[in-house]
């Protein structure tokens, strides 16, 4: 009996990633998920009890500090375990660059490809036998690598291996690709499946357009509901604040629209993201102060600041959290590199 665990991150990407490994890697028996946040310890909060399985999966999941990558790394040495590790996020390459002594994570199987979210790589690794070659090629070089594959070379990819449309909505959303933006996000706004068992059963019964059309439907009225709910959040709960960030001793500061806010998703600024070099929703959970950071400057990388404030994730969306709030409206939070 092949017991296994499904790690994965707790946003869309990473719930979608975890129900394609249950469809694509499991008979679906004898399967746990578990939904964790980068920041959190992997030992804190499975500890030895992963011991317990067979087959580990860690989908969408960002390495950002020492003791995780530890944990990690130990699983992976064990003989009698079978760990497969799929990330997207450049703060994980650029964790292993900068901490050459952790360079072993390269050769846990899976992927580690950044520009295909993680349900898209997942999809990947158990259909590549029918991608075409030259198509695999061209993604496999950035491995292990700190370059991203292109928009349109990751939706070639995953058209080639017949993805289904679920699991491209969900990939162009989480790496921010401009194509067909506009119904990428009503898609978002509509889809409702929040659990990775969702997702194996949507997999498994193999919906077709119907579904994909009622959701963007569904999407636009939440829409219209939600920008109107979001318009009157900002007025009342945002405030501008500065980053300063020094790079190479070069200083930047980044205007900054900070909101109070558990929804956390760049789609609750709305318009406002094109007029800040930054926007930066926060929420308190209880233990503590959880950010996220998006831009669409091309100049900046979100990623880099949130890195040095003890988080990671993309360079256009990327998180951190603390013990306590340093954001007041029309202070300067500065990030030094």
């Amino acid at each position: 009996m092949n017991r296994v665990l499904i790690v994965h991150h707790n946003d869309d990407d990473g719930i979608c990633a975890a129900g394609v490994a249950a469809f694509c890697g499991t008979n679906g028996e004898n399967v746990r998920f578990k939904s964790v946040t980068y920041d959190q310890s992997l030992q804190e909060l499975i500890g030895d009890t992963v011991y317990d399985f067979d087959t580990i999966f860690f989908v969408d999941y960002s390495i950002s500090n020492e003791k995780n990558a530890d944990f990690i790394l130990r699983l992976a040495k064990h003989p009698k375990k079978v760990v497969k590790w799929f990330d997207h996020h450049k703060s994980t390459i650029d964790f292993i660059e900068s901490h050459p002594e952790y360079d072993e994570l390269c050769n846990i199987d899976g992927y580690r490809i950044i520009g295909i979210a993680g349900c898209g790589l997942v999809w990947l690794y158990y259909n590549r036998d029918i991608s075409d070659d030259t198509v695999w090629f061209d993604i496999i070089i950035h491995h292990n690598s700190n370059i991203p594959v292109s928009f349109n070379l990751a939706r070639k990819a995953l058209t080639d291996i017949d993805a289904p449309d679920v699991i491209q909505y969900v990939h162009r959303y989480d790496i921010w690709d401009p194509f067909d933006k506009e119904i990428t996000n009503l898609f978002h706004y509509g889809w409702d499946c929040k659990d990775p068992t969702e997702y194996y059963t949507y997999l498994r019964k193999d919906y077709k357009g119907s579904i994909i059309r009622d959701t963007i439907e569904k999407g636009k009225a939440i829409k219209c509901y939600l920008d109107s709910e979001n318009e009157e959040h900002c007025k009342d709960n945002g405030f501008n604040i500065t980053i300063r960030f020094e790079k190479d001793g070069i200083v930047k500061d980044y205007s900054c629209f900070a909101l109070n806010t558990y929804h956390c998703t760049s789609l609750a600024f709305g318009d406002m993201i094109n007029m800040y070099d930054i926007v930066l929703p926060f929420f308190f959970t209880g233990k503590k102060w959880r950010h996220s950071m998006y831009t669409v400057k091309e100049d900046i990388d979100v990623s880099e600041i949130c890195t040095l404030l003890g988080g990671g994730g993309h360079p256009k969306a990327a998180g951190y959290t603390s013990d306590q709030l340093d954001i007041y409206p029309d202070t300067i939070i500065s990030v030094y590199k």
